[in-house]
């Protein structure tokens, strides 16, 4: 019973959505539907509090970083004073060195050019096919 129940509704919304688009007064009524389907870009633009939100949070995010990596430096140099480590302790290097480009490519905005970029690559490709 559920699958004629199913297979009913299927047939009358296409005999329906056939009928509409004979009725239609357009050239092409996919085009219309294309358009109504497609996701309205400035609605977002009405959301720039919640972007100041996340920046208020990337920030403080960011400082607590910077400082965290000041700390491990300041411990580190304690410990080579006292022996405890030597200065070529790769993976400390390593660590520290990756923080700071996250930091300081965060605070110069070249995290946010590099999106900025791949956004506008992504954004350039076609995919409608016009």
């Amino acid at each position: 019973m559920y699958k004629k129940i199913t297979s009913l509704t299927v047939a009358l919304i296409v005999f329906f959505m056939k009928a509409s688009f004979v009725l239609a007064n357009d050239v092409n009524p996919i085009r219309k539907l294309r358009d109504q389907f497609k996701y309205n870009w400035d609605i977002v633009n009405s959301f720039g509090f919640v972007i100041a939100i996340f920046m208020l949070i990337l920030t403080a995010y960011l400082l607590w970083m910077f400082l965290r990596m000041l700390w491990e430096l300041v411990k580190f140099g304690i410990q080579i004073v006292t022996g405890k480590k030597p200065l070529s302790d790769k993976d400390f290097w390593i660590r520290l060195a990756i923080a700071g480009a996250i930091v300081i490519g965060f605070w110069t905005g070249l995290i946010f050019d590099i999106l900025e970029m791949l956004f506008d690559g992504v954004d350039q490709v076609n995919l409608d096919g016009e």
